[in-house]
């Protein structure tokens, strides 16, 4: 009996502990998901005109037959060439594929269509000003795997859905910069030099292996396909806790084997 009062004082005290949140735990409706996803959408448009401006003057510039050292791009993270953009626009995407809903690829399109208009502008003006006085530096100045695979494997996904063949030349110089520049140990796998020598972070799982399956599925050529799986199989040598069933976030050369 005195067992049996325990276990109910038990369950009482945790139903007291459980908190109450404004936002009630329920399974979402078909209209709850696409209500989130009409503000999560109406918001990201919000962020950027998409614009590029005069930052001495913060007028837009529309004449672009001659240089501007104080030309970049409008502030605002729809415009931002960038890993955290890369992943929002391959969710829209995909959000494209299970709704039909063409306003969320939209921003696909217009975002790269953006890029790829005003790219050759801010290459000259780098070569004169040099590259902090460049829009999109990341782009002109690629040296990480933050600035090309998320963004990158986002545009292969606009590709195959458009066809914007204008695309191609941007694609080919971030799968030129992941497959043949980007820092790699000897047997292969990405890595980087911070914060520590030789490192390895598991970012980059997402950094690559997303941008090389898409470069398989645009190109056909299974050297993609088996770099992305060379890639998991290699960092997971590394980072995988078997006991914990986990991921380490970071090992680097002195952390041994």
């Amino acid at each position: 009996m005195n067992q049996v009062k325990t276990t109910v004082n038990t369950q009482e005290d945790i139903q007291g502990r459980i908190p109450e949140y404004p936002v009630p735990y329920e399974y979402p409706t078909v209209d709850d998901i696409k209500n989130v996803l009409n503000r999560v959408c109406g918001y990201y448009e919000s962020t950027s005109p998409q614009k590029i401006i005069n930052t001495e003057t913060g007028e837009e510039i529309t004449d672009f037959s001659s240089l501007n050292e104080r030309a970049r791009v409008s502030r605002g993270f729809s415009s931002e060439w960038s890993y955290t953009h890369g992943v929002v626009l391959s969710a829209f995407a995909y959000i494209d594929d299970v709704t039909g809903d063409k306003t969320f690829f939209a921003n696909n399109a217009r975002f790269y269509d953006f890029v790829i208009k005003h790219l050759p502008y801010f290459r000259k003006n780098a070569e004169i000003y040099g590259k902090k006085a460049s829009g999109w530096r990341n782009v002109i100045d690629m040296h990480a795997l933050d600035h090309c695979g998320s963004i990158g494997a986002a545009m292969i996904k606009t590709y195959l859905k458009d066809e914007n063949d204008d695309y191609l030349e941007l694609i080919n110089i971030v799968e030129d910069y992941i497959s043949n520049k980007q820092f790699r140990l000897k047997d292969g796998t990405l890595a980087r030099h911070r914060p520590q020598y030789q490192s390895l972070w598991a970012d980059d799982l997402y950094m690559s292996v997303p941008f090389l399956a898409n470069m398989g599925v645009l190109t056909g050529d299974n050297e993609y396909f088996d770099d992305a799986v060379k890639q998991i199989l290699q960092m997971a040598d590394r980072l995988f806790v078997p006991e914990k069933e986990l991921f380490d976030h970071g090992w680097n050369v002195t952390s041994g084997d």
